[in-house]
């Protein structure tokens, strides 16, 4: 039996069905990355994790970080399936339209003072204007580059981590 299926038995035995969902690729590796040994060590990684419980929780912990609940996973695959259609289209549209209309109130505000144009009683309505479409613009970036940008950069510093980890053991 390979250090892989080894790995998927053992989460198995505790419960723990992220690892069905992850890569082969990516549970190997995050096997080594905790045990801070290399691939070809399967024994001594399968060892450390059933005998430290430390390592077991911290491999466990990776693995379900990394691992999509039902709810993203299904609006993963229902994006997949209306990308090449009018609803799928309908994110960048929506960005497009928040995104312009925020600027476009932030410059009527700018040129409001710059050149006296009297808003009258309207000010305090297009202060309400400017403070609404700021949310929608916050929640705009939020979704081109929030949670998968924080993830991304996880990663990144895992891998890092990890190979400096395996660089200063050599």
């Amino acid at each position: 039996m390979g250090l892989y299926e080894s790995l998927l038995t053992l989460t198995d035995a505790h419960g723990e069905p992220a690892a069905r969902i992850i890569t082969q690729q990516k549970l190997v590796r995050y096997a080594c990355m905790v045990t801070q040994l290399t691939q070809d060590q399967p024994d001594q990684i399968l060892q450390k994790i059933q005998t430290d419980p430390e390592l077991r929780t911290e491999f466990f912990t990776l693995l379900n970080g990394c691992a999509p609940d039902d709810q993203t996973q299904n609006a993963r695959n229902l994006m997949k399936v209306l990308q090449n259609t009018s609803m799928g289209k309908a994110p960048v549209i929506l960005s497009i339209i928040i995104t312009s209309g925020f600027f476009l109130i932030l410059t009527l505000i700018i040129l409001s003072t710059t050149v006296n144009l009297d808003l009258g009683s309207n000010k305090e309505l297009v202060y309400l204007l400017v403070g609404t479409m700021t949310a929608g613009f916050t929640q705009v970036v939020n979704f081109w580059l929030g949670s998968s940008k924080g993830s991304s950069d996880k990663m990144s510093l895992l891998s890092l981590q990890y190979s400096q980890k395996t660089t200063t053991d050599q």
